[in-house]
């Protein structure tokens, strides 16, 4: 039965909403292979200096490097920027009464991003999938974890290990087990081992892979999307551990092959290893947030769910639950916005022509060179062609004529291009900094020797301080500001109690519970 045959008020059941994830999922997927893989592989083509298929045998193949030379130039100043010190965002109070929280949410949200989780390695990669591929993406999610403590036990009677385990049953602090022996037949005390197995959420945050990320076609932003998310490779084993039974994982039967991106960033490493058919044997599971009428009310509320599938049609629905907040977690970066769409323009786009351009020129410059260096012979019938195609120095150039040799070989002049081939290379490098902001002032290089006089070379230098500072505010203003607040609110829902945790050489401690539920927030 089809979600429009549901009669009014009948629950949405695990079958109509797969077919509706699924559906979307697709659509979402056709776009991104439509839009943006041949993209994407094209920047890292680009970006390794691969080949450009054009190449002619005997003639220069060199690859100049405009889009990773941009890329790299750029990296260390957004680096720098968001993650060099300890102050990376600060919450301001909306209320009066919020200073306090303000205060702790400060301190603690960079402390759970940098140090719980690998920050400097999320951040960097985030930023540089934007600045190479437009669009990346990082997913911010809360999990249960247990974590075991194991401590010894002396001389205890059967009745205080079972009142510590209702101690902490009642204080729901986890699972005790008991690992323990009679000290002595009759005696009534026991010795060995006590495990205590905390369930504890923690907030977990991860890139997402730039051809994972999911959503609705056309929307003008991730949150109005109908459909919303990402996926990642898991095995069959981990889905055992989710609870799914063997036969619920063995229906998942069509596997997906892998995605030309996946293989060229691996260099062809996944298509080699080949694919098990057991407990490895590789599937998707996707989050998403989707819109759907689950209440059949005919109105769609947003829903989270967490699906399983090998690549078909059908799936397996492993969770589902009603998603109250007001953003998806996710925070997409794009460093050079656009009106209206989510996704903006990357370093690749404003320097792929000019590395067309400049590695004609070069190759053009030193095959020119190369005839100057060494150029083309003319000869008669009397040089011996086979001498001559030796350049061994000292070799002789054999002749069949009489007289000296001169008179039957000569060489082919020809003229340098050189100097007009580097006043164009120096022109694209001026287009490269018009557009980017890179220049060779921003890189280090002294601004007086190159550009005649230090007034001009200020000129230039702040041109290009502007653009990579517009880069960064971009960054900051959208993909940043959005991250830390998905992480604000993960703490917010993850929070038990109480926290303490080590920063700025002392212990703190907070609230999360306390928190208001939003603040201002200002990335530095």
């Amino acid at each position: 039965m089809s979600d429009n045959d549901r009669a009014k008020g009948e629950p949405l059941s695990d079958d109509a909403l797969i077919a509706i994830l699924r559906k979307e999922e697709n659509a979402a997927w056709n776009w991104q292979t439509a839009e943006l893989t041949g993209l994407r592989q094209q920047a890292l083509n680009y970006y390794d200096r691969k080949p450009l298929g054009d190449e002619v045998e005997g003639q220069s193949r060199v690859i100049t490097s405009e889009v990773a030379d941009t890329v790299e130039t750029v990296m260390p100043a957004l680096m720098r920027v968001f993650v060099s010190g300890d102050d990376v965002v600060e919450f301001q109070p909306i209320e009066q009464r919020d200073e306090q929280a303000a205060k702790e949410a400060s301190q603690y949200i960079p402390h759970v991003l940098m140090r719980q989780n690998d920050g400097f390695r999320i951040i960097h990669d985030w930023i540089k999938g934007a600045l190479m591929y437009r669009l990346s993406g990082v997913s911010v999610d809360v999990e249960e974890v247990t974590k075991p403590r194991v401590d010894p036990v002396e001389g205890w009677t059967a009745e205080q290990m079972a009142a510590a385990k209702a101690i902490a049953e009642e204080q729901e602090a986890g699972e005790v087990e008991f690992d323990v022996e009679e000290d002595a037949p009759g005696v009534g005390t026991f010795s060995g081992t006590v495990t205590l197995e905390r369930k504890k959420k923690r907030v977990v945050i991860d890139g997402i892979a730039e051809e994972d990320i999911l959503f609705s076609p056309g929307v003008r932003d991730v949150d109005s999307a109908s459909y919303a998310g990402y996926r990642k490779q898991v095995r069959a084993s981990d889905l055992r551990e989710m609870g799914l039974t063997q036969e619920q994982i063995d229906q998942l039967s069509e596997d997906r092959p892998v995605s030309s991106e996946e293989d060229q960033r691996q260099d062809g490493f996944q298509t080699q290893n080949g694919e098990r058919k057991d407990d490895q044997r590789r599937l998707w599971l996707v989050l998403a947030y989707v819109l759907a009428d689950e209440d059949g009310d005919g109105i769609s509320e947003r829903i989270r769910v967490l699906y399983a599938h090998a690549g078909g049609m059908s799936g397996r629905i492993i969770e589902r639950t009603a998603w109250d907040e007001p953003e998806v977690p996710m925070a997409l970066a794009t460093p050079i916005l656009m009106p209206h769409v989510i996704m903006g323009r990357s370093l690749f786009d404003q320097t792929l022509d000019i590395q067309d351009v400049k590695t004609a020129l070069t190759r053009a410059m030193l095959d020119n060179t190369y005839q100057v260096v060494r150029p083309r012979p003319i000869i008669n019938d009397r040089v011996t062609v086979t001498s001559l195609l030796d350049w061994t120095p000292g070799q002789p150039i054999m002749s069949q004529g009489t007289g000296p040799v001169g008179e039957n070989i000569s060489f082919l002049q020809t003229p340098s291009i050189i100097p007009q081939a580097q006043s164009a290379l120096e022109y694209f490098d001026q287009v490269r900094e018009a557009r980017t902001g890179v220049n060779k002032q921003a890189s280090g290089a002294d601004p007086e020797a190159l550009n005649g006089t230090a007034y001009g070379a200020g000129l230039l230098t702040s041109a290009a301080a502007q653009r990579l500072e517009l880069m960064a505010r971009v960054l900051a203003a959208t993909a940043m500001t959005r991250l830390m607040r998905l992480i604000y609110r993960a703490v917010k829902r993850s929070a038990a109690g109480p926290i303490k945790y080590y920063a700025a050489g002392d212990w703190q401690d907070c609230d999360p519970r306390q928190w208001p539920d939003d603040m201002h927030l200002v990335v530095s």
